[in-house]
């Protein structure tokens, strides 16, 4: 009988992983031929989305989380972090690709979603399935560096309040550069709301991360992550698509 994992602790932090993206998207455009602005683009463009995507397989266990947290949180962090579904996404991607800016967006979304588990696996106390299913097979596919080790409540708690500290300095962060770039202007209006709403939400968080048992607390943080603060994250992403492929203009 195949060993059941551990349950996995702490939340996505896809704020962070988003932050992650734009700036390393804005350091490393100089790795790419200068005089191809429309590939750079895309490359930056699909590299911030591949940072922040990969959490959306909490979506889906969202049902599953109602049932059972627990199994829940052992499924995130497996298919969307795999490398094996990643190559083959990313295989399949540039095969139906038919220009070259498509290529380079689907390069960018892998190596973004690459980024993504890497810095799961080194961060947020727990593993990461990485080279899932391959562990259906007998074959050891999890890498944690924090087996053994016991988060404790108000640790777990903080970690999950600072959910959205990140969502809302992501937020801040895509609001500077637009009105540094005047680029995705109209889109201002909303991007200071996100921040306000977020960095309202963390000071409310950060209260309850001391009163409420880690159970409720995760409860309260995951219902919000799925409902509101992924959602228009990725929607922030991709209204502000001008703003982030100015980055490597």
């Amino acid at each position: 009988m195949r060993k059941r994992k551990e349950r996995k602790d702490g939340m996505a932090q896809s704020g962070f992983h988003g932050l992650i993206g734009l700036g390393l998207a804005k350091s490393g455009h100089w790795k790419m031929h200068r005089s191809d602005t429309e590939s750079r683009q895309s490359f930056a463009f699909g590299f911030v989305v591949g940072n922040v995507i990969p959490d959306a397989d909490l979506l889906p266990l969202a049902i599953t989380y109602l049932f059972d947290p627990a199994l829940a949180m052992r499924m995130h962090r497996t298919a969307t972090h795999s490398l094996v579904v990643i190559g083959l996404f990313t295989l399949i991607s540039l095969a139906l690709a038919r220009t070259r800016r498509a290529r380079y967006l689907f390069l960018g979304s892998a190596l973004g979603a690459v980024c993504h588990s890497l810095v799961d696996i080194a961060v947020w106390f727990s593993g990461v399935d990485l080279l899932w299913p391959l562990s259906h097979f007998g074959i050891p596919s999890e890498i944690n560096l924090w087996k053994g080790i016991t988060v404790p409540r108000l640790v777990g708690n903080l970690l999950g309040a600072a959910d959205f500290l990140a969502f809302g300095l992501f937020s801040l962060y895509l609001f500077n550069l637009s009105k540094t770039f005047e680029t995705d202007t109209d889109f201002l209006p909303r991007l200071r709301i996100f921040t306000a709403f977020h960095f309202i939400t963390f000071s409310i968080y950060l209260v309850l991360a001391f009163i409420l048992s880690k159970t409720l607390f995760e409860m309260a943080q995951y219902a919000l992550f799925v409902l509101v603060s992924f959602p228009i994250t990725v929607y922030a992403i991709f209204r502000s698509r001008k703003t982030i492929q100015h980055l490597v203009t």
